[in-house]
């Protein structure tokens, strides 16, 4: 299911709408509002648990397919909500008519001031063909109804909560349904204390953000490790400049004073000094991380007990603190600690992603995001570098004639594995046209199975340094020829 959001007449942004859960690519000049727009999509992820109140969530409570039960009966019957295209639809209609209600107040709570804005909507788009099917259940003998689309390991943990867990526990299993074919697939289960209704809000509130990627972490243009080495300093600033309670109502009306530091900011700082380690993230994608050490950083990052980071470079057994690495392990750190994170993002929107990195190592993270897209990260991404989209350009096309065209012993012969692909269908790029009166316009640029994307901010500027050059050398050998 895609995730759209759409924004007209904010700061210098005059119209865009760009897909936010899946993999996106933002490329424009300096000053386009590229910033901007990934501040403002990484605070509405922190805002749809306001948004969903009330009528959104009434409508995907609706969509139970099974009336509700007596207690005898709950023991035979599960319950069964059916999301499709008709409750998202409404789900939509009814989120963007609280969106033009609050818009000012969101901006407002995601930047500190007020910042004009014209409008604030999302789309949806479903899965071709395909319903989410929610199934509520409370026994054993109603999980072993449904376990003929479970994975084996699944089922078998979902059979243990059962019978270890109190009797008044449920599970919500979501698949994905398509309806031609009749099957479904598991997707996501999550186990509950209690089957009141306040549950089962609190449930699709998360089962929403699940499908829809809203638990991301924005990474600002300059994610130095120094802001580490005065971690209670930069905490106790960070909380004081905020001035405002973190957990306080997204629609509250008093005004708010001015803040030194955006929403997406702010978190960021606070995640860099708060971080922990999840154990279980770091085996899941044991693989991917053992590239990024090879690949990206050359090295090896530790995680002490009371927090301190410490790098030890490739080949050497002493460790030095973090900070006191190169400027190119202290950029990208950051990322490799989402992904291990105890908060289990899902999302990185990450502002400039080749700071720091040569040109060899920018081509590298390609391959390790495209490589963690396929554990399931979503990305929003910004970048001024032609060598990183030149490389994501490649892969683009080799991953759209992969096998047919592009044989495994050319992916082999190009240095190349399956994993360093990408799902072509999946990948969008957006470029920031910047108009006459100053304001952008942010277009989509399709990709062409044989050429890729054509990111024309890149092509003018090469050219304009190839005629330079030209002209360079036409000056120079003229002035041979006069001597």
């Amino acid at each position: 299911m895609e995730l759209w959001l759409g924004v007209e007449n904010f700061v210098n942004i005059q119209s865009a709408k760009v897909c936010i859960n899946q993999y996106a690519v933002l490329v424009g000049p300096n000053n386009s509002g590229k910033t901007f727009l990934m501040q403002l999509i990484q605070g509405m992820n922190k805002t749809w648990d306001s948004l969903l109140d009330g009528e959104p969530m009434e409508i995907i409570l609706a969509c139970r397919e099974t009336p509700p039960r007596t207690a005898d009966e709950k023991q035979n019957i599960h319950e069964v909500y059916r999301i499709n295209a008709h409750t998202m639809e409404l789900f939509t209609a009814s989120i963007n008519r609280r969106l033009r209600e609050e818009k000012e107040n969101i901006v407002r709570r995601i930047f500190g001031k007020e910042i004009p804005i014209g409008n604030l909507y999302i789309e949806l788009i479903p899965d071709d063909h395909c319903d989410y099917l929610v199934d509520a259940v409370y026994t054993l003998e109603q999980l072993h109804k449904i376990s003929f689309f479970l994975d084996s390991d699944v089922e078998e943990v979902l059979t243990r909560a059962l019978s270890e867990l109190p009797g008044s526990t449920m599970i919500y299993i979501l698949s994905r349904h398509n309806r031609d074919t009749h099957q479904r697939q598991y997707v996501y289960a999550r186990v509950s204390s209690g089957t009141d209704q306040a549950v089962s809000m609190n449930f699709f509130k998360m089962l929403l953000s699940f499908i829809l990627r809203m638990d991301g972490l924005f990474l600002p243009a300059s994610r130095t490790g120094l802001l580490m080495l005065y971690k209670e300093f930069f905490a106790n600033q960070a909380d004081r400049s905020m001035n405002y309670g973190i957990e306080t109502s997204l629609m509250r009306k008093k005004e708010l004073p001015n803040r030194d530091l955006t929403l997406p900011v702010y978190e960021f700082l606070r995640f860099l000094q708060t971080f922990s380690e999840y154990g279980n993230f770091t085996r899941r994608l044991e693989k991917e991380l053992l590239f990024f050490e090879r690949h990206v950083i050359e090295g090896h990052i530790d995680y002490g007990q009371h927090g301190n980071l410490t790098y030890s470079p490739r080949n050497e057994k002493e460790n030095i603190p973090l900070f006191l690495a190169s400027s190119m392990v202290n950029e990208v750190t950051p990322i490799e600690l989402a992904l291990i994170s105890e908060n289990c993002y899902r999302q990185l929107i990450i502002d400039e992603i080749e700071a720091s990195l040569h040109p060899e190592k920018q081509t590298e993270l390609v391959r390790f995001l495209n490589r963690i897209r396929k554990r399931g990260m979503s990305f929003i991404l910004s970048t001024h570098s032609d060598t990183f989209v030149s490389r994501l350009n490649n892969l683009y096309v080799i991953s759209a004639n992969y096998p047919e065209r592009i044989s495994p012993d050319m992916l082999d012969r190009l240095g190349l594995e399956e994993a360093d692909l990408i799902d072509v269908n999946d990948l969008y790029v957006y470029e920031f046209v910047r108009q006459s009166h100053g304001k952008s316009v942010v277009k989509q640029i399709k990709g062409d199975p044989e050429k890729g994307f054509a990111f024309d901010l890149f092509t003018e500027t090469a050219l304009k340094l190839f005629n330079e050059a030209t002209l360079i050398d036409e000056g120079l050998n003229g002035g041979r020829d006069q001597i």
